[in-house]
């Protein structure tokens, strides 16, 4: 019953110690980060999963005894239960832009899961030793019930959408049979696991998916973690981190690198990173003197993009197609894509873009450059954005036509000799009468002459440059001295 009732009367000295953090910092939102709840300061601790780049932020002075927290990284949300107030907050991944999303019927809320597919979010409530479900803005609340009778003292939840099931831990199941309960997202079919080496005051469940294992902590009875199969058979001791936990509360996965992440309360007050199996046991500690009675561990594991940027085509004097290729999706899909480019290096999505919309698949895709000057040399990069940040392509670079439509460096086909010239040049026109055009470029016309055959065209008048001479529709570029 330690956690229960520990509840009440840090909630109460928790109102208060919500006035020492008005003034939030606020970390850029980035890939592979940990979100920690402290319980007893009302605030959120967002750092890298090595304990470094530390910020606390507190949704705005909205959070009152915040016990768990569940993050929506494809539209870059959090989800914080507070059971001081018996209230949801949800707020952007920077704890801006808070809201309170649920404020009446809940019963001490703890763990908290979203069910993205179909847009709800489940919670436990510990208070009534129930389970909630609600619509992701809050809307539509309603009771699952009890879970057949299996809840005692819900502290945390996971779900596992694609079977259609929840897990919840059981803080008020003591030894010697703690459980956790599973059922149907619908609340139907609840069963109590009683896990081999799970002896009570489980404080949270996390899942691997990946490998159908289960993962529980002992955090009110022996400390110890218990890993099993989905169904709770298969359980194997993984014991305290070879000591170091006091009173773990709360645990997070990160199967792709084999790690678990563990916060530990009991006035411990740290985060414990080992493998999966429970070995390599590293210290996180206070995580820049931030952790306050932590309830729970949530991490953001996305991954941002790769693309590449392909040549530009269609190269006029104002418009161009610029090209590039979605590589690697990432996590989550990209929510934009596009064509950044400017007049100086490495161009970003703060200077001319192209905008398309999210996107569930890698491959080609092409971009209209628009609004060019005449004759001028542009870099370009591909790019694409989704919760862990843009990530840029290779940079190309290709120069826009002068304004007559003529391409500058493609106007090869006259001959003109002498070429660089000095003060004139010989061009043979054969038989025909024609006119010879020389523009600058910028496209104004600054000399015109009719000729015959091989005609002389003088051009001591013209300033030194490059020009471009056309004559019976056909281009060459001069060169004066």
């Amino acid at each position: 019953m330690k956690r229960f009732f520990i509840k009440i009367w840090r909630s109460l000295i928790a109102i208060c110690l919500t006035l020492l953090f008005t003034t939030s910092t606020f970390a850029a939102t980035s890939s592979s980060c940990m979100y920690i709840v402290n319980h007893g300061n009302n605030t959120i601790t967002q750092a890298t999963l090595a304990g470094s780049s530390v910020a606390t932020f507190n949704c705005g002075g909205l959070l009152n005894g915040p016990s768990s927290i569940a993050l929506d990284i494809v539209n870059g949300k959090i989800y914080v239960t507070n059971d001081g107030t018996g209230i949801v907050v949800r707020a952007n991944l920077d704890g801006t832009s808070a809201t309170t999303i649920i404020s009446t019927g809940l019963n001490m809320p703890g763990g908290i899961a979203l069910d993205l597919v179909n847009n709800k979010i489940y919670i436990a409530n510990s208070g009534s030793n129930t389970i909630s479900r609600a619509n992701l803005d809050g809307t539509g609340l309603t009771s699952l019930g009890t879970l057949n009778g299996t809840l005692n003292g819900p502290a945390n939840m996971t779900l596992n959408v694609a079977a259609n099931k929840m897990y919840v831990t059981n803080y008020n199941s003591n030894g010697p049979n703690g459980t956790v309960s599973m059922a149907n997202l619908d609340g139907t079919g609840g069963v109590a696991l009683t896990l081999s080496g799970l002896l009570g005051g489980t404080t949270d469940v996390n899942l691997d998916l990946t490998n159908n294992k289960m993962y529980v902590i002992n955090g009110g009875y022996d400390n110890h973690i218990i890993k099993a199969n989905l169904d709770g058979t298969g359980a194997v001791d993984l014991g305290t981190l070879s000591g170091s936990l006091t009173g773990p509360a709360g645990i997070a996965l990160d199967v792709p690198n084999g790690k678990m992440y563990i916060v530990d309360d009991n006035g411990n007050d740290k985060v414990y990173q080992t493998n999966l199996d429970g070995t390599g046991v590293v210290n996180l500690g206070n995580v820049g003197g931030t952790i306050n009675n932590p309830y729970g561990i949530v991490l953001n594991l996305s991954v941002a993009p790769t693309v590449s940027t392909q040549a530009v085509s269609s190269i006029t004097a104002t418009t161009a197609t610029g090209n590039g290729t979605i590589t690697s999706l990432g996590v989550p899909n990209p929510t934009v894509s596009g064509i950044c480019w400017n007049t100086s290096t490495s161009p970003t999505t703060s200077n001319f873009k192209t905008t398309d919309g999210s996107t569930g698949a890698t491959g080609a895709f092409t971009g209209s450059l628009t609004s060019l000057s005449a004759n001028t040399t542009y870099y370009v990069r591909a790019y694409a954005t989704n919760t862990a940040g843009t990530s840029y392509g290779n940079e190309v670079t290709f120069t826009s036509s002068i304004s007559t439509g003529l391409d500058v460096a493609s106007a090869t086909a006259l001959s003109l000799y002498p070429n660089p010239a000095t003060d004139g040049f010989t061009i043979n026109t054969g038989e025909k009468i024609t006119t010879v055009s020389i523009y600058n470029l910028s496209g104004s016309l600054v000399l015109s002459q009719q000729i015959t055959g091989k005609s002389y065209i003088n051009i001591s008048s013209l300033q030194q440059g490059v020009y471009v001479v056309k004559a019976d529709g056909i281009v060459g570029k001069l060169v004066k001295k």
